[in-house]
Parts: structure tokens; C-alpha cells; sequence
């Protein structure tokens, strides 16, 4: 049940991906013609929104692979079978997604954590007194990760809101403080 939820996410992410690709080629054209040259200002705006499907799909992966339940169980003991699969696939998806540059270094950081993991696990016996550390950096590191990618992508948007940053279920976007740009 895990492996195949794991499996709709990568295919709704795919297809949140598709579709912005559609959206930034049509906003690209000015005048409806697939060979008009955009503007300065349709370039600019096209950056962001080319970046943020790919973002948000590398995120949706991400936060639904069940790191939290892969730490809890090593922690406990036991290895799952799908563990190395699924960290495999999200060291691929991670090395495979065109950050935008505010967050190529929290990326970098956080596949790292992904590989060393990923290494753990592809151990002929893996030792479960450095597989649990692995486990739980990667768990942790994703919430941080995860927290900075979507105030990229709220920004992004134009809403001044600050993603969590743990793994609390009730927690939600808050308000971010005023900013002199907002203030009237």
C-alpha cells in the first residue's frame, strides 16, 4: 500500500510537471504564435514559473515518501524492504530536479543526507547503529528542506506566509510579519 502510494505520487508530480511546462510555453508566447520572442519582463516571470512545477513535484514526492515511518521503524529495529527503493528514488529525484539557485544549496545538502542514507541501506549487512542516524538526518533534514522550498514557492506566489518546519500534522502556513512593502 506504502509502494503504491509512493507510485501515484510520482505520477501526479509528473503531470503537475507537464502542465506548468504547457503553461510557461503559452505564457512565453505574446502573441499566440509558438515563434514570437518574449518579452524581457515575460522571460523573468517565466523563470519562476517554469521552476515552480518541477519544485513542486520534487516536493510532493518528497514529503509523502514516508521518511517519518521509514525513521520510526529503523529506529525501532527493523529495516523495511522498500526502504533502499524508496531512498534511491528520492536521491534520483532530488539530483534530477532543476532547483532554482535560492535553493540549489539546501538541495545539495539535503541529497546528501539522501545518499549517505542510500549507502547505509546498500550495505551487504546494514548496521543499524549507523543506518538508524542516516535514517533520522534524512528524516529531519527533509522537514527543513521541505520548510525552505515552500517559502520559495510562497514567494514565489506572492504570499508573505512561512511554511512549517516540523513535522507536527496540525501545523499550517502562518502569516509572516508585515513587511515594509505591504504595510499601507
Amino acid at each position: 500500500m506504502f509502494r503504491l502510494r509512493f507510485k501515484a505520487t510520482i505520477a501526479l508530480g509528473a503531470l503537475v510537471t507537464a502542465a506548468g511546462a504547457m503553461l510557461v510555453a503559452a505564457a512565453c508566447s505574446s502573441n499566440g504564435n509558438a515563434d514570437a520572442t518574449p518579452s524581457t519582463t515575460a522571460t523573468q516571470a517565466a523563470s519562476a514559473a517554469s521552476e515552480a512545477p518541477a519544485v513542486i513535484s520534487a516536493l510532493n514526492i518528497l514529503d509523502n515518501a514516508g521518511l517519518h515511518e521509514l525513521d520510526q521503524s529503523i529506529a525501532g529495529g527493523t529495516i523495511p524492504p522498500t526502504a533502499l527503493n524508496v531512498i534511491t528514488e528520492l536521491v534520483a529525484t532530488m539530483k534530477l530536479t532543476p532547483w532554482p539557485s535560492d535553493l540549489q544549496t539546501p538541495a545539495t545538502n539535503m541529497t546528501n543526507l539522501l545518499v549517505t542514507y542510500m549507502n547505509q541501506l546498500n550495505a551487504t549487512t546494514p548496521d543499524l547503529k549507523t543506518l538508524a542516524p542516516a535514517a533520522h538526518n534524512a528524516h529531519e533534514g527533509s522537514h527543513e528542506f521541505s520548510a525552505d522550498a515552500w517559502d520559495w514557492l510562497y514567494k514565489q506566489a506572492g504570499m508573505n506566509v512561512k511554511a512549517p518546519s516540523d513535522d507536527d500534522a496540525g501545523s499550517s502556513p502562518t502569516a509572516a510579519a508585515p513587511s515594509a512593502s505591504t504595510t499601507p
